[in-house]
């Protein structure tokens, strides 16, 4: 009978069906059909549903190469953040009274009052003092800002111990964690703008929030459970404990960023490095030079011996008297032919850059480069002096 069959299979995607004919009736005598990839068509559709929830529409192209290695760092440091955000609350409850019964809504009302008062002082400061610098130095101030988040919160959890002090302290942490808000937010803003990469913006910006609430929610989650399973005592320790994992983590995220934008830092090691070899350096190689540790760094006093200090008015010249009237005719003559001028202040050691307002990015660079170059003449004349006069004795 067998011998008198014509076999016939087909495997798609998803089924394996398999018919047998008979050759001179041709009718199908055993039909059967099974699911071969049961499993990977769950894990498909988990997957693609992962990715148009959590990704920004068009990825991997839609975004920069580095924005899976950033956000992976980044979401583990969210959530050891908000774990220790949890127990910091709950120190913060206890610490104003929440829950005693000598405790009395007015005093905690008031408390929270002045904390809060504390924080939209500090927010106000911060943008006024640092506010220029938080876009061109976005990696150093950010892990700046997860670190004062993690000094805030330890001491949060020290609350309960210090109810004399609760006041004080919450108000001191709350300016800190102002800070950190006005610093994490608009450094966020920054390295989602080098991310979106396909004038996506929007979309990526939408997306970085859908990841942090998803970490943010499983982070609460696991915080209520070490609240009602861990004791008190033990807290304090977790809590370095999570510490140590969010600034590694935040270390890790922030020099996984490869910006291909020029701030000082990066400028001035491209500089260096064409005045020493003539060559320009990677994108990559730049970034993984440039400090992120050292908060108020001027790096081409460090690299060139002076400060270049760019976009100054002639008004603030004449006030430091680094030029007379005279100067400044002649000077803003000079402005027809160029769009910027440097100005040597010996006293100062820094360059000033005075730039002409249809300058451009080519004139800036210029700028740059031309006072770097100034910097280390002098810086280099200097030495040869210095070395002068040890070695033959002149007075």
């Amino acid at each position: 009978m067998f011998n008198d069959e014509l076999r016939y299979s087909e495997n798609d995607n998803f089924l394996e069906t398999n018919v047998e004919f008979h050759k001179s009736t041709n009718k199908p005598l055993i039909y059967s059909m099974k699911l071969t990839k049961g499993i990977q068509f769950s894990d498909s559709l988990i997957c693609s549903l992962f990715k148009e929830v959590f990704l920004p529409q068009g990825f991997p192209e839609s975004v920069h190469t580095d924005y899976i290695e950033y956000q992976i760092w980044d979401s583990l440091q969210a959530f050891a953040s908000t774990i220790n955000g949890t127990l910091a609350t709950h120190s913060i409850m206890r610490g104003v009274g929440v829950g005693e019964s000598t405790a009395t809504p007015l005093v905690a009302a008031i408390t929270w009052i002045l904390k809060d008062g504390t924080g939209m002082i500090g927010r106000i400061i911060f943008a006024w003092w640092q506010g220029h610098n938080l876009d061109s130095h976005c990696k150093r101030w950010r892990l700046f800002a997860d670190i004062l988040n993690d000094a805030a919160m330890v001491i949060e959890i020290t609350v309960p111990y210090t109810h004399t002090f609760s006041s004080y302290i919450l108000c001191l942490t709350t300016g800190m964690k102002a800070i950190v808000g006005i610093a994490g937010g608009a450094t966020r803003t920054a390295i989602m703008q080098h991310h979106a990469i396909n004038d996506n913006m929007a979309d990526v910006s939408a997306k970085e929030h859908s990841q942090g609430t998803l970490v943010n929610l499983v982070g609460s989650i696991v915080g209520i459970m070490i609240l009602l399973i861990v004791h008190e005592s033990l807290f304090i320790y977790i809590c370095i404990g999570l510490v140590i994992v969010h600034i590694t983590c935040n270390y890790y995220a922030v020099t996984s960023l490869k910006i291909n934008t020029l701030n000082d830092d990066r400028l001035c090691l491209l500089i260096e490095s064409y005045f020493l070899n003539q060559n320009i350096p990677s994108v990559e190689r730049v970034n993984e030079e440039e400090s992120i540790l050292v908060l108020f760094k001027k790096p081409a006093q460090e690299i060139f011996g002076f400060n270049i200090e760019i976009g100054v008015s002639f008004k603030k010249m004449l006030e430091m008297k680094l030029i007379d009237l005279t100067a400044l005719k002649h000077f803003q003559a000079l402005f027809q032919l160029r769009k910027y001028l440097p100005i040597i202040g010996m006293r100062q050691r820094t360059i000033y850059i005075v730039l002409s307002k249809d300058s451009c990015d080519d004139d800036i660079l210029r700028a740059y480069f031309h006072s770097s170059l100034y910097a280390m003449i002098l810086s280099r004349i200097e030495h040869f002096i210095e070395r002068l006069i040890i070695m033959y004795h002149i007075q």
